[in-house]
């Protein structure tokens, strides 16, 4: 949502957050958005890929590869609906 509004600074807040927390060096702020997409896409593939929640991030964007490509779900809606597992450990979720 950060990244969306236009507040470069404040989401690489929290993507430096997630490196911290694998001991990871923070990443400089990107000068643009269109500089910081794919950056923020390679840092939130390499933290679902271990979360075993990558392919649907994949989904999310619409840029999963061959042969991940799952054409039976174009032109239907890219909402999936919130697991159990992250309900129960997201207290910001209803």
């Amino acid at each position: 949502a950060l990244l969306r509004s236009g507040d470069i600074p404040g989401a690489w807040a929290k993507v430096n957050l997630a490196r911290a927390s694998y001991s990871m060096a923070p990443l400089p702020v990107p000068a643009d958005a269109a500089a910081a997409w794919p950056l923020f896409q390679k840092e939130r593939a390499a933290t679902l890929w271990n979360e075993t929640r990558r392919f649907w991030d994949l989904r999310r964007f619409q840029n999963e590869p061959p042969p991940l490509r799952i054409s039976f779900l174009d032109g239907r809606d890219n909402c999936f609906p919130v697991s159990q597992e992250e309900n129960d450990a997201n207290e910001n979720i209803n």
